[in-house]
Parts: C-alpha cells; sequence; structure tokens
C-alpha cells in the first residue's frame, strides 16, 4: 500500500512538473510577430551597426530616425525579393518594418506570411485604378498584443504590394487612407 501511495505521489509531482511547464508556454507576444527577421522594439543600434542599412537619410512620416536597406532586393518575404525595406524608429526602438514588393509576387509572400505568422484576418476593399478599372484589393492583418503585421496587395499603386510591422497608433503614418465614392463604396486607388 505504501509502495502504491509512493507511486501515485511521484506520478502526481511528474504531472505537476508537465502542468506548470505547459503554463509557462505562453500565447504569442508582440516580439513573436517579425518582418523580414525584425521585430518591433528592438534597438536602433542594430540597424546603424548594419553596412546594409543607410541611417543617415532624414526620419520620415513623423518617425524619430528611418534606415532603409541598401539593396532591398536581397531581403526576402519567403523568396520573393523586395523592392523597398525600411525600419522607422520612434527614440531608439524600432517601432515600425515598411516592405514593398511586386505584386505579381503577392500571393507567394501572403502564403510565406501565413507560414510564419498564421492565419491572418481578410478584408476585401473595391478599388477603381486610374484607367478606370475596378478590382479587388486583399488585405490580411495579424495581431498580436500591440503590434499589427499588415499585407496589402495594391498599395499606392497596380504594381506594388506592401507588408508593414508596427503598432495602431503608428499604421496611420505609413497607410495613406483611399478616398471613397460615398454612392458606389469604390476606393481609388
Amino acid at each position: 500500500m505504501k509502495r502504491d501511495m509512493r507511486w501515485l505521489r511521484v506520478m502526481l509531482n511528474q504531472l505537476i512538473v508537465v502542468l506548470i511547464f505547459l503554463c509557462t508556454l505562453s500565447p504569442a507576444t508582440a516580439a513573436d510577430l517579425r518582418l523580414a527577421g525584425h521585430a518591433l522594439g528592438e534597438p536602433r543600434e542594430r540597424a546603424s551597426a548594419d553596412t546594409s542599412f543607410d541611417c543617415a537619410q532624414p526620419a520620415v512620416r513623423g518617425f524619430t530616425a528611418t534606415c532603409t536597406a541598401r539593396a532591398p532586393h536581397a531581403i526576402l518575404i519567403g523568396a520573393v525579393p523586395l523592392r523597398f525595406f525600411a525600419l522607422h524608429y520612434v527614440g531608439e526602438k524600432l517601432a515600425a518594418v515598411e516592405a514593398h514588393l511586386p505584386e505579381l509576387r503577392y500571393q507567394e509572400a501572403a502564403q510565406a506570411l501565413a507560414a510564419t505568422s498564421g492565419e491572418a484576418s481578410v478584408e476585401i476593399e473595391r478599388l477603381r485604378s486610374g484607367m478606370g478599372a475596378i478590382f479587388e484589393n486583399a488585405i490580411h492583418v495579424w495581431r498580436d498584443a500591440d503590434a499589427v503585421l499588415r499585407f496589402e496587395q495594391f498599395f499606392r499603386s497596380i504594381t506594388t504590394s506592401s507588408a508593414i510591422l508596427t503598432t495602431e497608433p503608428h499604421l496611420g503614418k505609413l497607410v495613406i487612407p483611399k478616398v471613397t465614392n460615398e454612392r458606389t463604396g469604390i476606393k481609388d486607388l
């Protein structure tokens, strides 16, 4: 009987250890959302020390510092090379990561982001091009604590897609609202 009780006590202790371990596996935090290997809150010195970035340019759109990739085509989302890549800082902390890529590779990049960040919510908006063509624009959004990863199929033109990792307050600095026709609900690209 004592032997059975001792065995039961050992098993309960092991179960408690396993439960404590599982409880320490917390859900994802803002640091888990990444774009091209960068996470919000990283120190600016990381990019400043990296010769592949130019941090001498003036800050843009209300950020205190901006570092742009000297060779953005060498940075990938999945296997898709970028056209533009910038790190935006507030103080010494990374506040936004901005990437532009060819729209023709949008689907491939969306699959790569889903593979690393999980399932996104998707919003579809109707757009009108400058030539009058009407089409759909898909916007994938991942949220994690305070971070937002926004991937838009048509960003400012029909040839460019964008991926932006930031927080809700900074998103408006990088995403310019489109003019919406009140009668049709269609937005102008």
